[in-house]
């Protein structure tokens, strides 16, 4: 993790670089779906699942769309 001085200094790289990802990601989705699932459908389902809960998802999860 970069010091609170550095991270301010790059947070546009930082900011980004994590929409960029959640952009491919929902991109992904999309086209594999028939663009009838987004990156939001997903998000919903994370959170119906693991909100205020002490269970934790896995990247298999994230790949079943689980």
């Amino acid at each position: 993790m970069l010091p609170a001085g550095r991270k301010h200094k790059h947070w546009g790289l930082i900011c980004g670089g994590g929409m960029f990802a959640g952009l491919c990601i929902d991109t992904e989705i999309r086209r594999a779906s028939a663009n009838e699932r987004s990156l939001d459908d997903l998000m919903r389902s994370f959170y119906s699942r693991y909100s205020g809960s002490d269970r934790t998802y896995v990247t298999d999860d994230l790949k079943a769309g689980k």
